[in-house]
């Protein structure tokens, strides 16, 4: 299940398909972290979405996992103005 309660058929975990997901704004610097659960040694790519139907856009494609838990960040607003930012991790084919 997303983050947004929208059921995707396609095997991830993507932030809303693990138990532990957090997603830390700094409304200060501009800049997101973003935590979820993970496989070991599992290649996360990290995409964003203002709208949950276009993920074209990836902000990293070979996120190594940190164990059981990955935590990405700080990093920048990939989408300076929106008004609404969705981020999906979803497994890789790489270990």
């Amino acid at each position: 299940q997303a983050e947004d309660g929208i059921r995707d058929r396609s095997p991830s975990r993507g932030l809303g398909d693990v138990y532990k997901r957090q997603i830390l704004y700094n409304s200060e610097t501009d800049e997101f972290t973003l935590i979820w659960n993970s496989k070991p040694n599992q290649i996360y790519a990290l995409y964003v979405s203002e709208n949950l139907e276009e993920w074209d856009f990836d902000l990293d494609d070979s996120i190594l996992s940190d164990g059981d838990t990955t935590t990405y960040g700080p990093f920048e607003n990939p989408m300076p103005g929106s008004k609404q930012l969705f981020f999906r991790a979803q497994e890789t084919d790489e270990e």
